[in-house]
């Protein structure tokens, strides 16, 4: 017998079949079968679906976490990783109006070992100074300063480039500044220490540089300016 007798026998046999005569416990059965299958076959697709969300996030929200109320996600450009967070701009009644993305190099995290010894609070001029040692030496010294200066603007503050050195200031023809005067402007000066620190007396801000730690002390600094806004402890 060929497979074509036995395929039409099978079909004949089908045929044969009249739905009628299933009986109604049959039918019943039946049904039930079917509707386990589709039970089992619904709950395997959100199973699937269930998975794929936690793995996209376990994958999206690596690189992401929070620091004083601000959100940070990790950019790696290159061999450097980055910190981007999004600053929030507001107007006088505190109402957020924009945002400023800002890039960090370190983990904001990990800059809390710089001590900042009192809250910042700047008035809308800040001179910026930095010893001569730290310019020539660090190289990262002018780009600190640019993104300060830059970051300050942002906030409606206006800075300069400024010198603590009388001899230097008359050279350059920049602007002497001391902390023993600071009725016009809010000062920051860049200078060498043992130990990267903050410190403030008066309207005069001492940043401490040791090692050439220019940025993170640089990007302590702004975040202090933050959270001094916020009230925020860091």
């Amino acid at each position: 017998m060929n497979m074509k007798t036995k395929k039409r026998k099978i079909e004949e046999k089908i045929n044969d079949v009249n739905p009628a005569e299933i009986k109604p416990e049959n039918k019943e059965e039946i049904r039930k079968g079917i509707e386990k299958q589709m039970k089992w076959i619904i709950a395997f697709f959100v199973i699937v679906i269930i998975a794929v969300i936690i793995v996209y996030s376990i994958f999206t929200g690596a690189g992401r976490f929070d620091y004083i109320g601000l959100e940070f996600q990790k950019e790696k450009r290159g061999n450097v990783m980055f910190y981007l967070t999004q600053f929030p701009l507001t107007d006088d009644f505190g109402n957020v109006v924009s945002y400023l993305p800002t890039y960090f190099r370190e983990d904001p995290r990990k800059t809390t070992r710089i001590v900042i010894n009192g809250s910042i609070r700047l008035k809308e001029s800040v001179a910026l100074a930095a010893e001569k040692e730290i310019v020539e030496g660090c190289e990262d010294s002018i780009l600190a300063a640019t993104t300060l200066s830059l970051y300050l603007k942002q906030l409606g503050i206006s800075s300069f480039g400024a010198t603590t050195n009388k001899t230097a200031a008359e050279e350059l023809k920049r602007e002497y500044v001391s902390c023993d005067d600071t009725s016009e402007y809010s000062i920051v000066i860049f200078q060498l220490g043992n130990e990267s620190r903050i410190d403030r007396n008066g309207d005069c801000y001492t940043l401490q540089i040791n090692n050439c730690e220019m940025m993170n002390v640089t990007e302590r600094f702004m975040l202090g300016v933050y959270a001094n806004y916020k009230n925020l402890e860091i």
